[in-house]
């Protein structure tokens, strides 16, 4: 009996998770629902940006998602960046916050982003 209680716990617990997941068309759509006010990307993102993915984890404080990006304001994105020693990866800081950016396409940028919790 126990263990039947113990494991309905588990269950219900695992499936808590306080990750929020959303999608926005355009950059004035993600502007709208706060995204870049709330610091979940950087500024320096540019507005002609597209089909923005976030995964924002409330608990742990990270992001993960994608988002697009056409020439030339791409190439102007980058150089915004710092390179890491993997190829098509850079990073940016920005008070508490790194973000990680992965060019997986000639237009499409993955992203993870860590917090230090002040």
């Amino acid at each position: 009996m126990k263990i039947k209680l113990l494991l309905q716990i588990l269950l219900l617990l695992s499936g808590c998770s306080d990750v929020v997941s959303d999608e926005y068309a355009t950059y004035k759509l993600a502007q709208q629902a706060q995204l870049f006010d709330r610091g979940w990307l950087p500024d320096i993102v540019p507005s002609s940006a597209t089909q923005i993915e976030v995964n924002n984890d409330l608990d742990t404080n990270t992001s993960e998602g994608s988002f697009r990006i056409d020439e030339p304001q791409l190439t102007e994105f980058i150089a915004k960046l710092t390179p890491t020693s993997s190829k098509d990866e850079f990073h940016f800081t920005s008070g508490d916050s790194t973000w990680v950016f992965n060019i997986v396409d000639d237009s499409v940028i993955t992203y993870t982003l860590n917090k230090v919790k002040g």
